[in-house]
């Protein structure tokens, strides 16, 4: 899905540089629709996701409805709020077009509800799994965590394997437990300062035609993508390794290529952190000339965004890495789990 997301994000960027109104909005509105299914897609199936939520027990509660104490339904609820989320963001890219001229006329409200709308609805797809941690996660595991099948063998909680020169153990439930607390209270706090961000930005859109002087909505804009260039280095720097269910034991006085395949997953991620980096100048370059209303930006912009988007997207669909990439299996078969592909990050 990532070359499909490229192939748009591309023509977007082209759409806009020739100020094609309508290939311009479809295209976003495509790009957004892609976003939404492999984010809900990954959360769904994620290994260390599933893992943490088999080994949680059912606390008792005092919430209004059964659901919030069940741990299954952190990953159906919270996926159903992000496409909800996701297909309110569409609808509100159709509105925007469909009222540009109504919205430079300084008739805001429909256009600034909507994508207050969707904005709310990303903030609250959070609910699920800040819950999860007040009461499911909260408690001691009350499981060990299911066999997987780690490069082609398969790792019982019991068991060790030998991949690429290192050792590797399947995490005890607790520390998956453990995991699962510092990982998502760090994604909790990510989600929900760009979703405050763009609440604000969505309040803030009269601010764009009202005057000549739209500098707090630019000044907004900009710190919400610093924001997200900081903590997407940071996550794949320091945080990424916790998204796993295995221990990771390297051996001594064993040296070894930067090239190795087990390295692999280093170099695609520095490839669509740069790629990521690229988009992000372009886009600055571009909110920092005047007329911010006015399709068109300058050709090395586009040529910034367009290179970004392909190596963004490029290493998005590479990244792997075979000591962390994991297969469930299903208990008392010993048949790979069918809805579980592998272990994966979710996107930042």
């Amino acid at each position: 899905m990532y070359f499909f997301l490229g192939a748009i994000l591309i023509t977007s960027s082209i759409a806009w540089h020739l100020a094609m109104e309508a290939t311009f909005f479809i295209s976003v509105m495509v790009a957004i629709a892609i976003i939404a299914y492999i984010h809900a897609y990954r959360v769904y199936n994620d290994t260390f996701l599933r893992q943490a939520i088999h080994c949680m027990g059912k606390p008792d509660c005092c919430c209004i409805h059964k659901i919030w104490s069940v741990p299954a339904s952190i990953l159906s609820v919270s996926v159903f709020l992000k496409v909800v989320a996701g297909i309110l963001a569409v609808v509100a890219v159709i509105v925007t077009w469909l009222r540009d001229t109504s919205f430079i006329h300084h008739h805001y409200f429909v256009t600034e509800g909507v994508w207050t709308i969707a904005s709310i609805a990303w903030i609250l797809s959070t609910a699920p799994f800040i819950i999860s941690l007040i009461q499911c996660a909260a408690e001691d595991a009350a499981a060990e965590p299911m066999p997987v099948n780690i490069a082609g063998q398969p790792l019982h909680p019991s068991s060790r394997v030998q991949v690429d020169g290192k050792t590797v153990a399947l995490e005890t439930g607790q520390n998956i437990i453990i995991r699962f607390r510092k990982s998502i209270a760090i994604w909790l706090i990510h989600d929900i300062v760009i979703g405050i961000f763009w609440l604000y930005l969505s309040i803030l859109l009269y601010d764009l035609t009202d005057d000549n002087d739209d500098s707090n909505w630019r000044t907004v804009f900009l710190s919400m993508i610093s924001w997200h260039i900081v903590f997407a280095v940071l996550h794949s720097m320091y945080i990424k390794k916790w998204w796993s269910v295995v221990h990771i034991q390297k051996e001594k006085k064993r040296s070894k290529a930067c090239c190795a395949p087990s390295e692999a997953d280093k170099w695609w991620t520095i490839v669509h952190l740069i790629g990521m980096v690229f988009i992000y100048i372009g886009v600055i370059q571009r909110m920092n000339e005047p007329k911010l209303m006015d399709m068109g930006c300058r050709l090395q912009t586009l040529i910034l965004f367009i290179g970004g988007a392909a190596a963004f997207c490029g290493g998005k669909h590479m990244t792997r890495n075979v000591l962390t990439e994991c297969v469930l299996i299903r208990p008392h078969t010993g048949k790979q789990a069918s809805f579980i592909k592998k272990n994966t990050y979710l996107d930042f």
